[in-house]
């Protein structure tokens, strides 16, 4: 729902107004960014959380590739 609901969102607002600009406020309100801010905030999670596992699976990717 945090991917879909931004997109759907853009699609509408773009619909209603096609001529708006894009890089004129449109791209860069927060409604329209916050499943790119959630990406980033799931990307950071994962290596507060899971950093020695994380750590591990790149030794062990490392040491394969050898």
């Amino acid at each position: 729902m945090a991917l879909v609901v931004p997109l759907a969102g853009r699609w509408i607002q773009y619909a209603r107004a096609p001529d708006i600009v894009l890089m004129q406020g449109f791209y860069y309100q927060t409604h329209n960014r916050i499943d790119e801010i959630f990406v980033g905030v799931l990307i950071a999670y994962g290596y507060v959380v899971w950093n020695d596992g994380l750590r591990r699976w790149c030794q062990r990717l490392s040491h394969g590739s050898g």
